[in-house]
């Protein structure tokens, strides 16, 4: 799932640029209102400034199917596209409440929706019901027990929802000599969802995410490597921390350059101090309780760097385009990635030692497209594939020292990967 999570991160990058030209749409005329007042628990005090959210109950039909892992490679465009669809059928409403905790929101289409307010601290009705849902559980059963309203046209509907205290953790992140691991982001993970992800493909989702101002139970660490979660639903969790490594954000000409931030592996730290997800230490946190002092240690002591060049099998001459993924033959939660850069060449960093399978994928000859007017605030630059490459991999030891010298040579593909411009997502 590697590339639909890597589509799912651009969405957001060109999410966030839409929404800078973005222009309100009209309402729609059959619409009502939802209005209510939001209590604390606690306290019996109203949610002051608190956010409301309407989201539409999904239809109890089975999920559209998707493509396939193999379908979205060969055509990364076709899988933005279902992607982007499925974001743009979206129907999310929100408010805010006042200093009396009450809230309106107007132009509500008619219809069911869950409701769910967020204040600092407290646990929202959808996170409390994903926190408690069963692994995999999609629709109404990822949402049980979520207040639902119903909304009739030119009516006023009422919901008033008292908000529960969450629990919270708390502690620090610091290297290895002691010193602050400062701006890092810290993501408490349910341990259920967590058993079956891609970890550095949701970890670059989850800086996304952090950026975009969406994460849930997620926060950077400060200037002091501080950092403190709250508003949790109960349940079994992990901490992990996101230390992004090798990325590059540049901007040349009005062109977004995205291919390095996409490919660059960041290192996943889990609680108290490991690279491998399978030792993390759980964390079982009951309603309203706070844990501190779950301080994580990132630990880079010993590591090394494999390097070396991807080429043809049939000329040998160096390609231009590929991912390199290194993963841990006793562990395949652990990856770490890196992108063939323009000469062939590519360095893997910050691998303990170990035995690895690396596989090169992605390989290309690509040639970049000229510039576009797109109309947009900024435009992404993109390139033309004009040979797509197999994948292939190979065992390799990683030892007392860095590896040098990995030469690979792959076959050439019968067809060729689809052009993907991410232009055209940000074209009016």
């Amino acid at each position: 799932m590697r590339l639909l999570k890597r589509l799912l991160l651009a969405v957001v990058v060109v999410s966030i640029g839409s929404a800078m030209r973005a222009q309100q749409t009209a309402a729609p005329a059959a619409a009502g209102t939802v209005s209510g007042v939001i209590t604390c628990g606690d306290t019996q005090r109203p949610a002051r400034f608190a956010g409301v959210t309407l989201m539409p109950v999904p239809e109890d039909k089975p999920p559209a199917k998707g493509m396939s892992q193999k379908e979205m490679e060969a055509d990364p465009a076709a899988a933005m596209k279902q992607v982007t669809a499925q974001m743009g059928s979206m129907t999310m409403l929100q408010g805010q409440t006042g200093l009396d905790g009450s809230y309106t929101i107007a132009n509500v289409p008619a219809g069911d929706y869950y409701l769910s307010p967020t204040a600092p601290g407290y646990v929202s009705s959808l996170a409390a019901a994903q926190a408690a849902a069963s692994p995999g559980a999609t629709g109404k059963k990822l949402y049980a027990g979520v207040p639902i309203v119903h909304v009739e046209a030119n009516r006023m509907a009422r919901g008033d929802v008292t908000l529960d205290r969450g629990a919270a953790v708390f502690g620090t992140v610091a290297f290895d000599d002691g010193a602050p691991a400062g701006k890092v982001v810290v993501v408490l993970q349910k341990v259920e969802a967590a058993k079956s992800e891609d970890s550095t493909s949701v970890a670059a989702v989850d800086m996304a995410m952090m950026f975009a101002g969406l994460g849930t139970n997620s926060a950077f660490a400060d200037d002091r490597g501080r950092y403190r979660l709250a508003g949790i639903a109960p349940g079994d969790y992990m901490v992990k921390v996101t230390v992004q490594t090798g990325a590059t954000f540049s901007i040349r000409n009005g062109q977004v350059e995205t291919g390095a931030l996409f490919q660059a592996s960041p290192i996943l730290v889990y609680s108290p101090g490991t690279l491998h997800k399978k030792e993390a230490t759980k964390l079982t946190l009951g309603a309203g309780e706070e844990k501190g002092d779950v301080n994580i240690t990132v630990n880079l002591t010993g590591m090394h760097s494999v390097s070396g060049t991807v080429a043809s099998a049939v000329d040998h001459h160096a390609l231009n385009a590929g991912t390199v993924t290194l993963t841990d033959t006793t562990d395949t939660d652990f990856k770490r990635t890196a992108a063939v850069d323009s000469t062939g060449a590519f360095t893997v960093t910050y691998v303990p030692p170990g035995t690895y399978t690396l596989e090169v994928s992605g390989g290309a000859d690509t040639e970049p497209v000229k510039k576009k007017a797109t109309g947009a605030f900024v435009g992404f630059a993109s390139v033309h594939t004009l040979k797509s490459y197999d994948s292939a991999s190979q065992q390799l030891i990683v030892d007392a020292t860095d590896v040098t010298d990995v030469h690979v040579e792959l076959k050439e593909s019968k067809t060729v990967k689809k052009d993907f411009d991410m232009n055209s997502l940000t074209t009016d």
